[in-house]
């Protein structure tokens, strides 16, 4: 069964059921009735919540999901692929979460086509959690948590060279440059549109001089699409390391 699909409008029961069972979520029961509806404010991709209603009650079947997909937008979505943030996101869920000890939510679905960049992410759904204000900031005990988890992510696969077979983590510097040009514009518009009424005129100014400055570090060969490391030295680390991206379930605690 091809799970890719054109959008979260095209996921219907059939869909959801088979998705569920083939990754060992449900078993004997199937869905027979959801709802799904928008969540989040991602720049480069769109999320819903899928709430699932259940033939049959199985203790662990999910009483929702979350869909991930590219953004709609088709500024946003271009951005999403020049970066190759749908590809590494997608790549990331199917091949390392689960070699690294930090807390994810469970993957269910992971599907993209590498050729036009259309994916799908249907993952465990972490609400009821506590999410932090990037304007207002994050406790001290908050950043050490997440400081924590990023050591989880860094540590275990520090000088691993298995890393660098890995196509889609590896840094490409052209590519990286061509896109920056291109997309940061619109990127810039996006944001400001977004923030306008939650950010002085004098920080709206910086992000709008953003590409002035990309373009200096470019000249002296100093942007980080131009750093490498020796393969001893290197590992992997997250580029949207910021305080709104945590969530923590009232459960456990940590993000």
């Amino acid at each position: 069964m091809n799970f890719l699909t054109p959008g979260p409008l095209q996921i219907d029961p059939e869909w959801m059921t088979g998705a569920l069972r083939r990754a060992g979520a449900i078993h004997g029961t199937r869905v027979v009735d959801m709802t799904c509806e928008p969540v989040g404010n991602g720049l480069v991709g769109d999320s819903y919540r899928f709430a699932l209603a259940y033939e049959e009650v199985e203790p662990d079947a999910p009483a929702s999901v979350i869909g991930k997909f590219p953004a709609a937008n088709p500024d946003s979505r271009r951005s999403g692929s020049a970066h190759l943030l749908y590809l590494r996101e997608v790549s990331f869920y199917r091949e390392l979460a689960h070699t690294l000890p930090i807390h994810t939510p469970r993957p269910f679905v992971a599907e993209i086509d590498p050729e036009t960049d259309d994916f799908i992410l249907i993952l465990e759904d972490l609400a009821p959690f506590r999410q932090v204000d990037q304007l207002t900031g994050c406790s001290l005990e908050d950043a050490k948590t997440v400081l924590a988890e990023a050591a989880a992510l860094h540590a275990p696969r520090w000088g691993d060279p298995a890393l660098q077979s890995l196509d889609w983590l590896v840094a490409r510097p052209a590519r990286a440059s061509a896109a920056v040009h291109e997309t940061l514009p619109p990127i810039i518009r996006l944001f400001k549109d977004r923030y306008r009424d939650a950010l002085e005129p004098e920080y709206l100014a910086l992000v709008e001089s953003f590409p002035k400055f990309w373009r200096a570090a470019e000249r002296t060969n100093r942007h980080p699409a131009r750093c490498s490391m020796p393969t001893s030295g290197s590992t992997m680390c997250s580029s949207t390391s910021r305080a709104e991206r945590s969530r923590w379930r009232r459960s456990i605690g940590r993000p």
